[in-house]
């Protein structure tokens, strides 16, 4: 009797694997797909921008006044910001005239340069435009901030401890933790996209979707207790009582280097601040993948905010813009890590690591190249 309940235990789990097998999306599958599957195969098959070696293709300021001659610089910011200094030769395009003024560089030779204040918007709208097939678009890293001094404030009025690490330990602000989820669901439905009318193409879903996302726009410069349609400040996910509401489903965009607070102590769980409550680490670098299909990408919820931080938040609004366009309610932690504990950045300070570091901006990062006004 034993032996047959066993059984019967190890036939309800493959059965009810197999049935997650089947949920999963397969790129190759001939089966009829809807709307939302027929997407994801498709930028899957475009190259998958943000699951590819070629991620995530930011220039750093150096490299562009090396090769200025190389690229064609287009400027995303507000007019305002553009004439009070921008790069020599670049050109001011609004979000609303960016995804046909870049079609029509198709023949351009040029690598095309987005830049934006901080980097977080380029980087936004450089994604939408990978996945539309412009394979030669890249972002200024950090942004006009790190030009020229003139602009340093746009970052540096911006980096912020709100984690103080030097707080005790038996403290936690917030209830920043160090444990770790591992466990993801093992397959949600995509989102239930919202198309202008019937029977689209796959190309002409693509198309709509890539140039929605844009039109709404990214704000890179509020920070604070604000939540915008790509944007949401560290204060509002607190002040919203995330831990009990269970509202968002946060994640940490980048690799274990964020995700825990370097240097602590093992065991140390709940006295230290890694990252927020219940935040899940979806690796951004490759081999990875986190967000492919066939990896983590339907562990994501389809009926409540993600809230996704990262280094800086530039490759947090990638991760934005990717599942805006699937259809998903996500949001990018603005200025990312600098914001909710800059001091992590900074090799002189206990808790940081040179690895880290690395991925952060350091005053040698502030350059002093011309512009123009």
């Amino acid at each position: 009797m034993r032996q047959i309940y066993f059984i019967f235990i190890i036939s309800i789990i493959v059965i009810a694997n197999l049935r997650c097998i089947e949920e999963n999306i397969a790129v190759n599958s001939t089966e009829e797909l809807d709307n939302s599957a027929l997407l994801l195969r498709e930028f899957e098959e475009r190259g998958d921008f943000i699951n590819s070696d070629e991620f995530p293709a930011l220039i750093s300021a150096d490299s562009v006044f090396t090769e200025l001659d190389n690229f064609t610089v287009i400027d995303v910011r507000n007019l305002s910001d553009f004439l009070q200094g921008h790069i020599t030769n670049s050109v001011n395009v609004t979000k609303e005239n960016l995804y046909d003024y870049v079609a029509g560089l198709e023949n351009n030779k040029n690598k095309i340069l987005l830049v934006s204040n901080t980097g977080q918007a380029a980087a936004y709208y450089l994604t939408l435009l990978r996945y539309a097939g412009f394979k030669n678009v890249y972002s200024l890293k950090f942004g006009i901030a790190v030009w020229n001094d003139n602009f340093a404030h746009l970052w540096k009025n911006n980096f912020n401890n709100f984690i103080n690490d030097s707080s005790s330990p038996f403290n936690p602000q917030y209830d920043f933790n160090h444990i770790a989820q591992y466990y993801k669901a093992s397959s949600n439905r995509l989102p239930e996209l919202q198309l202008s009318k019937e029977n689209l193409t796959v190309t002409e879903i693509a198309e709509e979707r890539i140039r929605a996302a844009i039109n709404l726009g990214f704000d890179e410069k509020s920070s604070g207790e604000i939540i915008t349609e790509n944007t949401v400040g560290i204060e509002y996910i607190t002040w919203k009582n995330y831990k009990n509401t269970n509202e968002f489903f946060i994640i940490c965009f980048a690799n274990t280097a964020l995700y825990f607070r370097p240097n602590t102590s093992r065991g140390c769980l709940l006295q230290c601040s890694g990252h927020p409550w219940g935040t899940y680490l979806y690796n951004a670098f490759p081999p990875y993948g986190d967000l492919r299909s066939t990896a983590d990408l339907q562990s994501l919820p389809n009926n409540k905010p993600i809230i996704i931080y990262s280094f800086t938040g530039e490759r947090s609004a990638m991760a934005v813009a990717y599942l805006k366009m699937l259809g998903y309610d996500a949001r990018s932690v603005v200025f990312g890590g600098h914001y909710m504990f800059r001091s992590r950045f900074i090799t002189t300070n206990f808790y940081s690591s040179e690895l880290l570091a690395s991925f952060g901006i350091q005053e040698s990062s502030f350059k002093n190249y011309p512009y123009s006004n």
